[in-house]
C-alpha cells in the first residue's frame, strides 16, 4: 500500500467512512442504529489514515491489530458486542473492509488468484453463514438472535485478518517483520505472566480504558498451591496454547537472527518458562507437538543440542521452582480421578442429542451458549452442533491446508532459513489443531487471532516463494551454473548452515 495506487484507494475508504459517519451517528442519536457501527467506522477510518501514511503497508496495519489483540486484556469490550467487542476483534472487521477495499481499488498489490488458502477459508466462512441461515428456520430467543450477530461479526473478523495478511504481505522482508513483532509480543506476554507468577504485580488485571466495560469475573484459579497465570487473556488454557504457537517462531529467529541473537534467544527461553506456569496440560500437548515437528525436520548438530538443552531447561526450572514440574506431572497421572478430564468424556454423549436435530448445517454459528446449555472443552464437539458435519470439515480441511501450504513451502524452498520458517508455522498450526480437541479455541479471540495470523503468512510465505521460483525459472542462466534453487546448489549436508553451526 505505498503506492499512489494504494493511497489513492486508502484515501476513498477515508473519505467514504467519514461521509458515512454522518448519517450513521444521526440515526445513533435517535436510537435505530446500535453505537458500535460507529466505532467500527472510526477504527476503518484510522486504518485508512495509517495506510496513508508513507512507508505504511498492511504489515504496519496488521501491527496495530496484533498489539492491540496481545496487549489489551481480553476481558475489556465494548459492552454492545459482548465477547465479539474485544478492540482486537473490532480491528478484525475494519481489515475484513480493507481486505474486500483491496480486492476492488485498482492497482492493489494483493493477490488475487484462488489458492488454497483462501478456499480453505471461504469454504469455512460459506459453511458458517449456512449454518447462520438454517438457524432462521427455527425460533430463536433474543439471546440466541444476538449471539448469532456476533458469530457473523466473528467470521468478519476471520476474514479479515488471514486474507488481509496472505494475499498483502508484499514479501518476506516484510513477512519476517510480522513475524518477529508476533515473537516480541509473545514476549511481553510470558513476561507479564512470569512477573504475576512470582508473586509480582498482576499489571494485566490493573490495565483499564475509559469506553470499554469489563465482561464478566477476573480470572483467579489455583492449582495445588500454584496460581496459574494469563496474563492479558482470558484463561490460563488460552495463555499456554498462544505461546506455545508462537514458541517455534522464537526458535526459528533465534536460529537465524543475522544480528542480536542472544536477544531471540532470551524471548525464546521466556516463552518456554512461562508456558508451565499455566499449569495446563494444554499447554504441556503444545510444547510436545511442536517438539515432534521440528526437532526431527533439524539436522544431527542440532537435535544433539535440542535434547541437552530441553533437558537443561527441566532441571532450571525443578530448580527454580520447587513443586512446579511435579504438579504439571500429577495433571497427566491423575488424569482418570480428574475431574476436568471426565467432564470432558461426557461431552460426547451430550453433544449426541443436539446433533441429531440438525446434523448437516448444524444450529448455527456462535448460537451454542455455554451458560444456558453447557461449557464443551472441544472445538470440533462446538463446531459440530453450531456448524454441522458441513462445519467440521471445512474446520478440519482448513486446519489440513495451513499445515499442506506450510509443509509444501519445508519441500520446495531453495535456502534452509525459508524451509524452517514454513516448518515452524506449520508447527504452530499444528499446536492449534491438536489442542481445538482439548478447549473451545475459536471462542477465544486471542488464540483465534494468532491462528489467523500464523494461517495468513504460511499463505503468504506459499505465495511468496512460489513466486520467487517463478521470477527465476524465467530468468536466463548458463546451464552449467546451478540455480540457487536446484537440487546442485543446495548444501548436501544441512549441518553446513550457519545458523546450525553457531546456533547454541
Amino acid at each position: 500500500m505505498t503506492g499512489p495506487a494504494q493511497r489513492s484507494g486508502a484515501r476513498t475508504c477515508l473519505v467514504v467512512g467519514l461521509a458515512a459517519a454522518i448519517p450513521l451517528s444521526m440515526a445513533a442519536a435517535v436510537g435505530r442504529l446500535d453505537p458500535f457501527v460507529i466505532l467500527a467506522a472510526m477504527v476503518v477510518g484510522m486504518l485508512a489514515f495509517v495506510a496513508m501514511r508513507p512507508g505504511s503497508d498492511v504489515v504496519t496495519i496488521l501491527t496495530l491489530a496484533l498489539v492491540a489483540q496481545m496487549a489489551i486484556p481480553n476481558r475489556l469490550v465494548f459492552t454492545p458486542l459482548g465477547s465479539a467487542g474485544s478492540i482486537g476483534q473490532l480491528f478484525g472487521m475494519a481489515l475484513a473492509g480493507l481486505w474486500a477495499g483491496s480486492q476492488i481499488v485498482a492497482g492493489t498489490n494483493a493477490r488475487q488468484r484462488w489458492t488454497p488458502l483462501r478456499v480453505a477459508v471461504f469454504a469455512l466462512v460459506a459453511a458458517n453463514l449456512l449454518s447462520m441461515a438454517a438457524a432462521q428456520l427455527r425460533p430463536l430467543s433474543m439471546v440466541e438472535a444476538r449471539a448469532a450477530d456476533r458469530g457473523l461479526l466473528i467470521t468478519l473478523s476471520m476474514v479479515g485478518v488471514c486474507m488481509l495478511a496472505a494475499d498483502g504481505i508484499p514479501n518476506r522482508e516484510r513477512l519476517d517483520t510480522l513475524l518477529r513483532r508476533l515473537v516480541m509480543a509473545g514476549g511481553g506476554v510470558a513476561a507479564l505472566g512470569l512477573l504475576a507468577f512470582v508473586g509480582g504485580p498482576d499489571i494485566a488485571s490493573s490495565i483499564s480504558i475509559p469506553g470499554l466495560g469489563v465482561l464478566g469475573e477476573a480470572y483467579v484459579d489455583t492449582r495445588s498451591s500454584f496460581t496459574r497465570v494469563n496474563a492479558t487473556m482470558a484463561h490460563a488454557i488460552e495463555f499456554s496454547v498462544v505461546l506455545a504457537m508462537i514458541l517455534p517462531l522464537a526458535i526459528h529467529y533465534a536460529l537465524f537472527a543475522k544480528s542480536n541473537r542472544d536477544r531471540w534467544w532470551m524471548l525464546a527461553a521466556l516463552i518456554a518458562a512461562a508456558i508451565p506456569m499455566s499449569l495446563s496440560r494444554s499447554g504441556v500437548v503444545g510444547v510436545a507437538v511442536v517438539a515432534l515437528m521440528l526437532i526431527p525436520s533439524w539436522p544431527a548438530r542440532l537435535r544433539s543440542h535440542a535434547y541437552w538443552l530441553g533437558a537443561g531447561y527441566l532441571v532450571i526450572m525443578r530448580l527454580l521452582f520447587p513443586g512446579l514440574l511435579g504438579t504439571i506431572k500429577a495433571l497427566f497421572l491423575n488424569v482418570g480421578v480428574d475431574p476436568s478430564i471426565n467432564s470432558r468424556t461426557q461431552d460426547y454423549d451430550y453433544v449426541g442429542s443436539f446433533v441429531s436435530e440438525t446434523p448437516i448445517f448444524g444450529r448455527g454459528f456462535g448460537t451454542f451458549i455455554p451458560s444456558i446449555y453447557d461449557f464443551l472443552d472441544n472445538q470440533y464437539l462446538v463446531t459440530l452442533i453450531e456448524v454441522g458435519v458441513v462445519g467440521l470439515v471445512a474446520l478440519v480441511m482448513l486446519f489440513v491446508t495451513g499445515l499442506s501450504v506450510a509443509r509444501g513451502v519445508r519441500h520446495r524452498a531453495a535456502d534452509e532459513e525459508t524451509r524452517n520458517l514454513g516448518q515452524s508455522l506449520a508447527a504452530g498450526i499444528a499446536v492449534a489443531a491438536i489442542n481445538s480437541a482439548t478447549f473451545d479455541f475459536l471462542g477465544f479471540s486471542t488464540a483465534r487471532f494468532v491462528l489467523l495470523i500464523l494461517l495468513g503468512c504460511a499463505g503468504a510465505l506459499w505465495s511468496i516463494d512460489r513466486e520467487s521460483r517463478s521470477s527465476e525459472s524465467l530468468e536466463w542462466h548458463d546451464p552449467d551454473v546451478p540455480t540457487t534453487g536446484s537440487a546442485e546448489y543446495a548444501p548436501s549436508n544441512p549441518d553446513d548452515h550457519p545458523a546450525y553451526a553457531t546456533s547454541t
